[in-house]
């Protein structure tokens, strides 16, 4: 299995690619999932887990994963869900990175 990383996290990326886990160090966009599927072919899968919340863009994220991923090819995404936030108050999930938070209907 071919896996490649993708976090914008200069030390992140660094750490990954020396522990053996290939990591580009630039934030996931449509124009660099188009030149990953140019260089290394379509993915398989894509997985987002817990990243969505800090995406300042989503409409490009998304159209990243749909220019990367191959025809059959499954994308499978964690985030909070924002009316169990809001249900439950569970404050402690909420943070000045998140950019945003989700229910189904919009997403």
């Amino acid at each position: 299995m071919r896996v490649l990383g993708v976090d914008p996290a200069r030390d992140v990326a660094r750490n990954a690619t020396e522990a053996g886990l290939e990591t580009v160090n630039a934030f996931f966009t449509a124009a660099l999932a188009g030149e990953l599927r140019r260089d290394r072919g379509p993915a398989a899968i894509v997985t987002a887990n817990n990243v969505f919340a800090n995406v300042d863009d989503l409409h490009d994220f998304v159209e990243g994963v749909r220019r990367l991923l191959g025809p059959d090819g499954v994308f499978v995404f964690e985030t909070g869900y924002f009316p169990d936030l809001v249900r439950q108050s569970i404050i402690d999930n909420v943070y000045q990175e998140h950019l945003s938070y989700y229910s189904v209907k919009p997403l």
